[in-house]
C-alpha cells in the first residue's frame, strides 16, 4: 500500500493531473508569467489533495475543490494514473526477471551442448 500512496503523491502523477485538468487556471497560476509557477501550482494542489491509508490495505484519496465535479475528476484521474504506472512497473519487473532467467537458461543450454 505504501507504494500506491507514494505513486499517488509522486510529482509525475501530480503534474499529469494538473496538466490534464488545467488546474493551472483553476488554481490561478499563470505558467507563463508567474515567478515560480510549478511551485505555486504544486503547493495549491498539495493543499487540496490528501491520501490516507485505511484499514485492509486501502488507500483513500480525498480532493477538495470549489467545484465538486472537478474534485471527483481529480480523484478519478489519480486512481487511473496510479493504476497505469503501477502496471508499468510490474511489467518492467516481469520483463527484467524474464530476461534474467532467459539468459541463465541459454547459458545452461550452451553448457549442455559442450
Amino acid at each position: 500500500m505504501e507504494k500506491l500512496e507514494t505513486l499517488a503523491n509522486s510529482e509525475r502523477i501530480k503534474m499529469f493531473v494538473i496538466d490534464s485538468l488545467n488546474l493551472w487556471e483553476a488554481y490561478g497560476v499563470d505558467p507563463e508569467n508567474d515567478a515560480a509557477p510549478k511551485h505555486e501550482v504544486l503547493k495549491t494542489y498539495d493543499g487540496m489533495i490528501n491520501t490516507v491509508r485505511i484499514s485492509g490495505n486501502g488507500l483513500e484519496i480525498q480532493a477538495y475543490d470549489t467545484e465538486p465535479q472537478r474534485a471527483a475528476d481529480i480523484v478519478n484521474l489519480i486512481v487511473e494514473q496510479v493504476d497505469i504506472v503501477n502496471k508499468e512497473m510490474i511489467n518492467k519487473n516481469k520483463n527484467s526477471i524474464y530476461s534474467m532467467y532467459k539468459g541463465v537458461y541459454e547459458e545452461l543450454v550452451e553448457q549442455m551442448e559442450l
